[in-house]
């Protein structure tokens, strides 16, 4: 199943059972950094106008992950593993992003938040994402107490699913990112 099809399906997979993470091999923060800036800003400005949605239709080529391995270490048997970064780098900083534009939540916040989930509950969301997007039928159990939690931390109103959506998407990115660099 290619990248694309996997992540078309995440978003439709959150309501089914977790199983283990599989360590990744990959310099996060060197992937998200070493992507163009303008591709950042479309992946965020997508996020913007179509929320969660958007997930289900980046499309991270091959092409951009062989400009990559110079800078950041990619190689062909690690980069699955940097489009699962671009993932949740994106994920995580523009959930982040249109909590604060729309929502007015402080920077550092939404971090904070997911510090202060206990490491177990950390855990079992950083799993889930990455059977997310590897494909497999995770249960949205964890991510569920997890969400609302941040939710409720935030202030943020748990019936507005909007605001919601948004701080799933930031636990999903944030989890996915956690896999990444374990």
């Amino acid at each position: 199943m290619t990248l694309l099809a996997r992540l078309a399906a995440a978003a439709g997979a959150l309501t089914l059972l977790a199983t283990a993470a599989p360590a990744f091999a990959v310099d996060v923060e060197c992937i998200w950094n070493q992507l163009p800036e303008a591709r950042r800003a479309q992946l965020i400005e997508d996020y913007r106008r179509e929320g969660f949605a958007a997930l289900g239709k980046i499309d991270i080529q091959e092409s951009e992950l062989a400009t990559l391995g110079p800078a950041c270490g990619v190689t062909d048997d690690t980069a699955e593993d940097a489009g699962f970064s671009i993932v949740g780098s994106w994920i995580e900083e523009a959930s982040q992003i249109v909590l604060t534009e729309s929502y007015g939540v402080p920077a550092g916040a939404l971090p904070a938040a997911w510090n202060a989930l206990p490491a177990s509950e950390r855990s079992a969301v950083a799993v889930l994402s990455v059977d997310i997007v590897k494909g497999r039928d995770p249960e949205s159990g964890p991510l569920d107490s997890a969400m609302f939690k941040v939710v409720s931390s935030l202030g943020l109103p748990a019936g507005d699913n909007r605001a919601v959506s948004h701080v799933m998407a930031y636990l999903l990115g944030r989890g996915l990112l956690d896999a990444l660099d374990d």
